[in-house]
């Protein structure tokens, strides 16, 4: 295992371990966890206006019962240090726990609505 500092989320260390996919191909496995709301706050702005309101659209897709939300970024862009979702194949999978009470898949999928709507409001209110 390996602690890499990324240049997504400040003060986030990543613990990096290695694994095999299905097909014999390899696979890296970065691992984080933050509660500082800042941070959080600083990816999502990383997202272009399109990616936050793909996010509002697809939430019901990219949410589980265990109240996690599920993002794919583009992992060539991510290189260059740029946040943004794709559907393709060469994508970064991210999980996000999302803290909800009662640990509920609606109360969660509210919190992200909330969140997401409140950013793109901030952007409007920067802009204007």
């Amino acid at each position: 295992d390996v602690r890499y500092r990324n240049a997504w989320i400040k003060d986030l260390d990543l613990k990096i371990s290695r694994t095999e996919g299905h097909h014999g191909n390899p696979i890296t496995v970065l691992e984080g966890e933050t509660k500082d709301a800042r941070a959080i706050s600083g990816f999502f702005e990383r997202l272009s206006e399109d990616d936050l309101n793909t996010i509002l659209r697809t939430i019901d897709a990219r949410t589980d019962e265990g109240c996690n939300m599920f993002l794919r970024v583009d992992k060539q862009a991510a290189l260059d240090g740029t946040v943004r979702l794709t559907d393709g194949d060469d994508a970064v999978s991210i999980r996000i726990r999302v803290g909800a009470f009662p640990s509920r898949c609606e109360v969660a999928k509210d919190l992200v609505r909330t969140f997401v709507t409140e950013e793109l409001v901030r952007r409007c209110d920067r802009s204007a």
